[in-house]
């Protein structure tokens, strides 16, 4: 009995063939692929960046306007409103810690700073 040894040889080189055709494949789907996710994350990305940067400008255009608007005096005005707010509130509070000790029977417990 002899070998074929061509009919082997064609066997095993198609093989290859069709192996190489199939990794060749195979590879440029996956390039084909990632391609893409990088086309949309770029694509992303520059929409953020653009985003950021109108976001930027808007923040820049309202601390500009802020800056003109706001005179020494309204700022002055502002902040004793401000703090009147806070010794109301402090008030408010100590008020209501001494009602739950009278009901409770105690003496307050702390003192609210003032200033």
């Amino acid at each position: 009995m002899e070998i074929d040894w061509i009919d082997i040889a064609v066997t095993i080189s198609t093989t290859g063939l069709f192996a190489l055709i199939g990794f060749v494949w195979r590879s440029s789907h996956k390039i084909t692929v990632m391609s893409q996710k990088v086309e949309d994350l770029t694509r992303r990305v520059g929409r953020m960046e653009n985003d950021h940067g109108k976001a930027m400008d808007r923040i820049h255009s309202i601390v500009k306007d802020r800056s003109n608007l706001m005179s020494k005096e309204s700022y002055r005005e502002d902040s004793r409103e401000i703090q009147r707010a806070i010794h109301m509130a402090h008030y408010r509070l100590e008020q209501e810690e001494k009602e739950r000790n009278r009901h409770e029977g105690q003496e307050p417990v702390r003192k609210l700073p003032y200033k």
